[in-house]
């Protein structure tokens, strides 16, 4: 019962470097039940050695969750968000002699090559031209 209770939360997907360090939880922590049962000399495993694994599993989330916070794993990407948070949403407004002439938004796309596809980020653009310049 406890592990049909904890599944669902376990196998929730989770964005950026945290999410990919903590993917297949749900896996990760029936091995370490497992790892658990078998320490014991147990052949099947039972409600503690879950709970066990549970809290280790929780231990190591808890430090993936310090360690990358909610970094996107792109250095451009996750200085544009560390940029954000420093001026907030004030701090976003052109400066009033200029404007904003064209804004491309953070897109990702993926790397084809050998092996699995990995994701290909291209940065966000933006240009500022002053307000009394003439195309």
């Amino acid at each position: 019962m406890l592990w049909q209770a904890t599944y669902a939360a376990l196998s929730k997907e989770a964005p950026g470097l945290f999410g990919s360090v903590t993917a297949r939880a749900e896996a990760h922590t029936a091995r370490l039940a497992m790892m658990f049962a078998l320490l014991d000399l147990r052949r099947e495993i039972c409600v503690e050695h879950l709970e066990a694994a549970l809290a280790l599993w929780r231990y190591c989330e808890a430090s993936a969750r310090y360690i990358f916070g909610d970094a996107i794993g792109n250095a451009m990407a996750d200085e544009i968000l560390r940029a954000l948070r420093q001026v907030g949403h004030h701090g976003m407004t052109p400066h009033r002699d200029q404007q904003l002439v064209r804004a491309q938004p953070l897109s990702r796309s993926d790397r084809r090559g050998t092996g699995a596809p990995s994701p290909a980020w291209q940065g966000a653009t933006y240009t500022t031209r002053n307000a009394g310049a003439s195309d």
